[in-house]
């Protein structure tokens, strides 16, 4: 009965498509019971997921919970530098 428990645990700690990908490229929303269960599933599948990124590449995961929090796309602080640079410019 040992092994099957074991089994039954190790099945549970797979990640659905719909949590990979929430962990790469954002959640939508439901794919997991919390934020707290998200971090949990980030820093314990980390290598899985960073394995299926390109080599300079970074899931939502990795930023959200180790980068720092922004996107350069999302107003982050990339964003942000380049509106100052812009409008110096056109002063």
């Amino acid at each position: 009965m040992r092994i099957n428990r074991l089994r039954r645990a190790r099945e549970q700690c797979e990640l659905t498509s719909a949590q990979t990908m929430a962990l790469l490229i954002g959640p939508t929303g439901g794919e997991f019971a919390s934020d707290a269960a998200r971090k949990a599933a980030w820093f314990e599948h980390r290598a899985e997921l960073m394995a299926l990124l390109p080599p300079d590449g970074r899931g939502w995961g990795w930023v959200t919970y180790e980068g720092g929090g922004f996107m350069p796309g999302e107003g982050g602080r990339i964003t942000a530098a380049l509106r100052r640079f812009d409008s110096k410019e056109t002063i």
